[in-house]
């Protein structure tokens, strides 16, 4: 699947609270493979975005933090997540 240009997972019920797993660098939402359905399975949607250029995902230069936090934003934005528990792994705190 792929919004606002960012590829992503996704697992659980689409009218699920969510949850946005965010994954460090350099990784790709894959690495949230296990966690996924264990969240699911509690009763959330997780939703698990390959930042630009990781992953499943093109680049979209340029790779600065603030063009990521950009995307993450759209990314939210176009999957109309208002509120989320968002969980972040190693460099992906920092977006």
């Amino acid at each position: 699947m792929v919004a606002a240009g960012l590829s992503y997972r996704e697992s659980g019920r689409a009218d699920a609270p969510v949850t946005l797993l965010v994954h460090g660098f350099p990784e790709s939402s894959f690495m949230w493979s296990d966690v996924m359905p264990a969240v699911a399975n509690a009763g959330w949607r997780a939703v698990a975005p390959d930042f630009a250029g990781y992953g499943d995902s093109e680049p979209d230069p340029p790779g600065t933090w603030e063009r990521h936090i950009e995307s993450v934003e759209r990314f939210r934005s176009e999957l109309g997540i208002e509120t989320c528990v968002l969980v972040v792994r190693d460099w992906g705190g920092l977006i």
